[in-house]
């Protein structure tokens, strides 16, 4: 019986200590983001292209509330890199 409450016990502490946290996952992948766009703007442009375009994103309403705020969007684009050179 005490093998159980030791288990028991184990996998509580194990919970608490986040070793599932939502929100320290969240906060690396915003962190690789931020880092990402830190890298591309850094890069210089390319001065024979008549149009570049960096992270580019679109974004279509789908649901809205009674005053207006979007609910939900469907992302057509995220985060595109294109350069059109003459």
């Amino acid at each position: 019986m005490a093998d159980i409450k030791n288990d028991v016990e184990y996998l509580e502490e194990s919970t608490l200590e986040g070793e599932y946290d939502d929100e320290a996952i969240a906060a690396e992948k915003k962190e690789a983001k931020e880092a990402e766009k830190a890298r591309d703007f850094a890069k210089p442009f390319d001065p024979n292209a008549l149009l570049e375009v960096r992270h580019l994103r679109k974004c279509f309403p789908i649901k809205k509330s009674i005053t207006g705020k979007t609910l939900q969007e469907l992302i057509a684009l995220a985060r595109v890199k294109r350069s059109f050179n003459r």
